[in-house]
C-alpha cells in the first residue's frame, strides 16, 4: 500500500553559543520560530536559521527543522 507524506507545519529551531559554566564548557541557548512555510526547501530553512542567528550576534552553532506531517494513503 503505498503512502505518501504531507508537510502540514514547520518549526525552525537554532543554537548559540551563549558563554561558558564556572568549569569553562560552553552554554548553548535555542531559539524557536514557528509558522514557516512547510514546502521550503532545507537549503532556504538551513540560509534562514543562520541568518536569524546572526541577530543575536552569534553564529549558529546548529539548525534544526521539525515538521508535522500527514500520512494519506497515495
Amino acid at each position: 500500500m503505498p503512502v505518501s507524506l504531507n508537510v502540514e507545519n514547520a518549526v525552525l529551531q537554532f543554537k548559540v553559543e551563549n558563554g561558558t559554566d564556572n568549569k569553562g564548557k560552553p552554554i548553548s541557548i535555542g531559539y524557536s520560530f514557528s509558522g514557516l512555510n512547510p514546502k521550503a526547501t532545507p537549503e532556504v530553512m538551513f540560509k534562514t536559521g543562520n541568518s536569524l542567528a546572526t541577530l543575536t550576534g552569534k553564529a549558529a552553532q546548529a539548525v534544526y527543522t521539525i515538521q508535522k506531517s500527514l500520512l494519506v494513503n497515495a
